[in-house]
């Protein structure tokens, strides 16, 4: 098979290509509490997904499987901004898996909060003190 050269996302999961020419594929996003555990159906739907993309995938071996968790908050949006009652602490948490998607609006809003002191409008809703309101 061909190396990947770069990521590809297609149908609710990417190839992330790695150096040692292996390919991660995920991911499944099941929403269980701190249970890491991996299940057959997010395995299953993961490969078969992986290979009606790239069917050469069938004929590759698995190094390894894994689960990790998703930063979460209660309401599913990221906190970002200062904490509460803290000085010199910016957040910049909680966008399960969005995190990738948003990295450059999310570092371009808090490099200017930090720079200049004020919140950008695009990030004021999602302030940690909507907890407490």
């Amino acid at each position: 098979m061909q190396p990947l050269r770069h990521v590809v996302f297609g149908e609710a999961i990417y190839f992330a290509p790695k150096q040692d020419n292996t390919i991660v594929v995920g991911a499944t996003k099941e929403e269980v509490g701190y249970d890491k555990r991996l299940t057959a159906s997010g395995i299953s739907w993961l490969l078969s997904s992986a290979i009606r993309l790239a069917p050469a995938l069938e004929q590759c071996a698995i190094a390894q499987m894994w689960a990790g968790l998703r930063p979460l908050t209660p309401d599913h949006h990221p906190i970002l901004g200062r904490a509460p009652g803290w000085e010199n602490v910016t957040l910049s948490v909680g966008h399960s898996s969005n995190g990738i998607m948003l990295s450059a609006i999310t570092g371009q809003c808090i490099a200017e909060l930090i720079t200049t002191g004020d919140t950008p409008e695009a990030i004021q809703a999602f302030g940690a003190d909507r907890f407490t309101a």
